[in-house]
């Protein structure tokens, strides 16, 4: 019985023995798996280090060589820019692939395309310019021409068929009948329309000729000027004139002179008939441009022609109703537009007319 219980605690002490000695195993394996498992992780740590690192060098590799290539087209692109820009159109920014720069160079190439064709238009315009000026110079040399020859080849005549006709009138009076002396006096009363109408021509010609001579005006001063010229007019007619303080413009003296002149004249011809005629001349001044209206209480016209009034040779009243030749206004018109101005009539029958215009500003008026 005593060697049984000594063979079991025997046993039971290589048991607890080898239990222990299997626990320190088992720990020293733990231990040595958890210091494998760390350098496993370190490892793929630093794996993981290399590959960032290698990705981030060919990402600046990769970016460095698309700069480069971008700023290479870009340079092509801005070097024909600048040779565009000096005048050669012909030039060319070429495309080295199927890409966002090519494509912008083929955009720049279809643009100094479209250039060259406007530059060939511009030049084909140019060259008409040209021949249209070198006619329009031929053309104020034949009508310079036809002024002198007007001036002096029209004149004596006409003067010989007025100077005649007074002496039969003077003459051979006695020996005329009635209808007779009426005859010659319808002869010498077209002949002075004839070289007052040949005036008249000749002043439109000057008007569309004549160098404009700018300076600042006295507008006020001038229209008392012009009126005390028309004193002949309006002698023995109960005539007013209303003149309103005007602003100064800017003009040629005798460009804006023959406007007052003509429209004043006109005023008093057509208000002939009123008793008594009313001139009334006002104006304004704008910050771009000068207005001025002369307006009279005569006998107007139908609004319906008032497209009609500048025209050259255009008349809204007969010959046996009031003298003219028609050229007065277009002169008038010539001149102003001449300025850069504009000028308007306006009016109705019997109640007068009222024409405006306006001039330009001058260098100092803003």
């Amino acid at each position: 019985m005593e060697g049984t219980a000594v063979s079991r605690e025997q046993v039971a002490g290589a048991l607890l023995v080898k239990v222990q000695d299997l626990r320190f195993k088992a720990r020293r394996l733990a231990s040595r798996e958890h210091q494998e498992v760390v350098l496993i992780q370190r490892r793929a740590d630093h794996l993981v280090l290399v590959a960032l690192a290698a990705l981030t060098l060919l990402s600046v590799t990769l970016l460095t060589w698309l700069s480069r290539r971008l700023l290479r087209g870009l340079d092509r692109l801005g070097a024909g820019m600048h040779r565009v820009a000096g005048g050669d159109l012909a030039h060319e920014v070429t495309g080295e692939r199927d890409d966002e720069l090519g494509r912008l160079a083929a955009a720049f190439n279809g643009m100094t395309g479209r250039l060259r064709a406007s530059q060939a238009l511009v030049e084909e315009r140019t060259a008409a310019l040209k021949r249209r000026g070198a006619e329009l110079v031929a053309a104020n040399a034949d009508l310079e021409a036809f002024s002198y020859s007007v001036s002096h080849d029209l004149r004596a005549p006409l003067r010989a068929i007025d100077g005649f006709a007074a002496i039969l009138r003077e003459d051979y009076a006695p020996r005329l009948d009635t209808e007779g002396v009426r005859l010659l006096g319808v002869v010498s009363d077209n002949a002075r329309r004839m070289g007052q109408l040949i005036d008249d021509i000749l002043a439109f010609s000057r008007a569309g000729r004549q160098t404009l001579r700018l300076v600042r005006l006295d507008m006020k001063a001038l229209v008392l000027e012009v009126w005390q010229g028309l004193e002949p007019q309006r002698a023995g007619r109960a005539v007013e004139l209303r003149l309103a303080e005007l602003p100064p413009a800017w003009g040629d003296p005798g460009a804006v002179r023959q406007v007052w002149q003509n429209l004043l004249g006109n005023a008093l011809k057509f208000s002939r008939s009123r008793d008594p005629a009313l001139i009334e001349i006002t104006g304004r001044q704008e910050a771009d441009a000068t207005h001025y209206c002369a307006s009279d209480n005569g006998v107007g016209f139908d609004p319906a022609y008032s497209g009609k009034l500048f025209g050259l040779f255009q008349r809204l009243h007969g010959m046996d109703e009031f003298e003219g030749t028609g050229v007065g206004l277009a002169i008038v018109k010539r001149y102003i537009e001449k300025h850069g101005g504009l000028v308007a009539g306006e009016g109705h029958p019997g109640t007068g007319a009222c024409f405006r215009f306006s001039l330009p500003g001058g260098p100092d008026d803003h």
